[in-house]
């Protein structure tokens, strides 16, 4: 080892900060939020493809003589 400077399992660890309370609850908050967004990204496109089938068989009624024209 050269001076001060450390090779090998824990060379990059830094010095944890300190949170208070408040900024945990921040911190948690602002994950969350992430987490719920990511997952409305997640669902619309399920949801519109659920629409886009269910347009597809009204769609398929009609060319098979089945729905009202």
């Amino acid at each position: 080892m050269r001076g001060n400077r450390r090779f090998g399992a824990g060379a990059t660890e830094a010095a944890r900060r300190e949170l208070s309370e408040e900024s945990v609850v921040e911190v948690v908050k602002a994950e969350a939020a992430e987490r719920l967004e990511v997952a409305a990204q997640l669902t619309a496109p399920a949801h519109r493809a659920a629409q886009l089938r269910a347009e597809t068989a009204e769609l398929l009624r009609f060319l098979d003589g089945s729905g009202d024209a």
